[in-house]
């Protein structure tokens, strides 16, 4: 069974033949790729990864070439009207050279400042704003890891990602960009953020078996989300640690694949430019006969010298020429871009503007939903009472959260069904609908999704640096814009010990010392957190928080949660129960 790529005559890029590396075992992969099972515990030997090296090529995305700045520059100038106005200014610029009269050379000069004004403000502003957005599109390239670890010869190193061969053994923790596209040989609750491959927000389990292709099917038919033995290249680590067998690198990973067909893609005009172009041809046809009898007026009618009757034609001709026709497109695109580009839309090209802005109906796959991405906090419910979080307010205060006890309390209508009648609502003294709890109270009740989780929250509570389970970060983010200081939360309650999450029992749980949240009376003991699914803890739990203080306890009401459950979830949210 081949394993290697060959050459082409004339191609640097080594060809890789189509295996289907989901619906193989690990042994599989193993035999395909040339490589013993000794790979499994040392990794390759340095000797194998320097011949692999050579063989496979380096673990980056081929770079399209890219246009010489003289290549920008005359696309820009590569118009009929800028041909026309070019030769006007030279006529223009000769006649100021011979010019007798003062007058005359003034004229002239003028003439030539302005043609070569608007011509080279309109090629300036066409560079600048194509630039800006190459170097936005450049950010794919950016998405690939700088490092990886990987086994080699029996110990664990760090080696740049581009050194990366097919063969290699990577291992992953939290956190970590996945250097090439894996096949996955040992998991530990490993997870991975895939968004950018196959849009969904959720991490995806991984596991180590073999992906089941039906009797009569294709595996190529298998969607990246169910490969889930797989992990690809620029992908982000969520959750758990593992490791898996380097398969494919650089353009062959399925992120180099979208990578070499976005290189590919032939520059197409669109229907504005074509539009200018033929107007401007038959402008072009227009002016010049315009301006041929315009001289024979002025020289053979009016009986000027030939000079005289050429300039007269030739200011006729850039009177009729629509100079500011090219600034005024390229100023509308670039306006455009730059709105955009405020919406984090990344526009390579200024005409590819005009087409969006033709585009009439968008065919989305599955059920057509499109989000922004972002797992957030919505609601939380307590014995009691039920609290709103404003998800699009930026301001770390705790008004961010506020009561409302008609928020979310019925089932949504599903096929035709009645909504179920509103449950009970008990007012405590603690709050009123409206009312805004304490930061302190916040800080109590969510302690919990804090402190038994291992995300790292971004720069200022937003996605820049995050690290982590979308859904334990919509806590953390939740905490952190209510006021909560979840750092120093973490530092006052150490972890100590703790039990991951499985697909087995639904549940995470974190060991801590005793903190101020906690109460007193706890010296010499731990505190668990626990959060999961809240049908695997309910039945767990003997006690409730009365109406979210963790000091007062009372008789769990399961009958009651169990409804708060299946309402929230009939609203499509994802739901979790915060123990202690």
């Amino acid at each position: 069974m081949a394993h290697g790529p060959k050459k082409t005559d004339g191609d640097d890029q080594p060809v890789v033949p189509s295996v289907h590396w989901h619906a193989m075992t690990v042994e599989e992969c193993l035999k395909e790729l040339d490589c013993g099972s000794e790979v499994l515990k040392s990794g390759l030997t340095s000797e194998d990864a320097a011949k692999r090296l050579e063989e496979y090529g380096l673990n980056k995305m081929a770079e399209k070439e890219k246009k010489s700045l003289l290549e920008r520059i005359w696309h820009h100038l590569n118009n009929i009207l800028v041909y026309i106005l070019a030769v006007v200014a030279v006529v223009s610029a000769v006649r100021a050279i011979t010019a007798d009269s003062g007058n005359n050379v003034v004229t002239n000069t003028i003439q030539v400042v302005i043609i070569v004004s608007v011509v080279s403000i309109n090629t300036y502003i066409g560079l600048v704003q194509e630039g800006d957005a190459e170097k936005a599109a450049e950010a794919l390239k950016n998405m690939l890891s700088s490092d990886a670890r990987v086994m080699r010869d029996g110990k664990e190193i760090m080696i740049p990602s581009t050194d990366l061969v097919p063969g290699d053994l990577v291992l992953l923790g939290l956190g970590d960009k996945v250097p090439c596209d894996m096949r996955i040989i040992k998991s530990t609750n490993l997870a991975c953020g895939e968004a950018a491959l196959t849009g969904e927000s959720v991490p995806i389990e991984k596991i180590i078996e073999t992906i089941p292709v039906p009797a009569n099917g294709n595996a190529d038919q298998t969607p990246l989300g169910d490969r889930c033995n797989m992990t690809f290249s620029a992908t982000l680590v969520a959750q758990g640690t593992g490791s898996g067998i380097a398969v494919t690198t650089g353009d062959h990973t399925q992120i180099g694949t979208i990578n070499k067909l976005v290189s590919q893609v032939e520059d197409k005009r669109t229907a504005v430019l074509e539009q200018i172009d033929t107007v401007s041809k038959y402008l072009a046809v227009f002016i010049m006969i315009c301006t041929i009898i315009t001289f024979l007026v002025a020289f053979l009618y009016t009986g000027l010298g030939a000079l005289d009757s050429i300039s007269i034609a030739l200011v006729a001709a850039v009177a009729m020429v629509p100079e500011g026709l090219e600034a005024i497109v390229t100023v509308t695109y670039a306006y455009a871009v730059s709105t955009m580009a405020k919406h984090n839309a990344i526009v390579r090209a200024l005409p590819a503007v005009e087409t969006l802005g033709s585009v009439t109906v968008i065919c989305s796959d599955k059920t057509g939903t499109l989000t922004q991405n972002v797992m957030s906090l919505t609601a939380f419910v307590t014995s009691s009472a039920r609290y709103q979080f404003d998800v699009n307010n930026k301001e770390r205060t705790p008004s961010n959260f506020s009561r409302d006890d008609n928020f979310l309390t019925r089932r949504a209508k599903l096929r035709g069904k009645a909504a179920v009648s509103e449950p009970e609502i008990v007012e405590t003294a603690f709050a009123s609908t409206g009312e805004v709890p304490s930061a302190d109270y916040i800080k109590k009740s969510l302690a919990g999704g804090i402190l038994c989780s291992k995300c790292v929250l971004g720069s200022d509570g937003g996605r820049d640096g995050e690290i982590g389970n979308p859904t334990e970060l919509s806590i953390l983010r939740a905490a952190y814009f209510g006021g909560v200081d979840v750092e120093a939360l973490k530092e006052e309650a150490p972890l100590f010990n703790e039990v991951p999450f499985s697909s087995e029992y639904k549940f995470m749980a974190t060991v801590h010392e005793p903190s101020s949240i906690d109460g007193n009376g706890l010296d010499g003991k731990f505190v668990v957190h626990a959060k999961g699914a809240p049908d695997r803890m309910i039945p767990m739990c003997s006690h409730q928080a009365k109406g979210g203080n963790i000091h007062e306890l009372e008789p769990v009401n399961e009958e009651f949660w169990l409804e708060q459950i299946a309402i929230l979830s009939s609203h499509g949210l994802r739901v979790l129960a915060l123990c202690r």
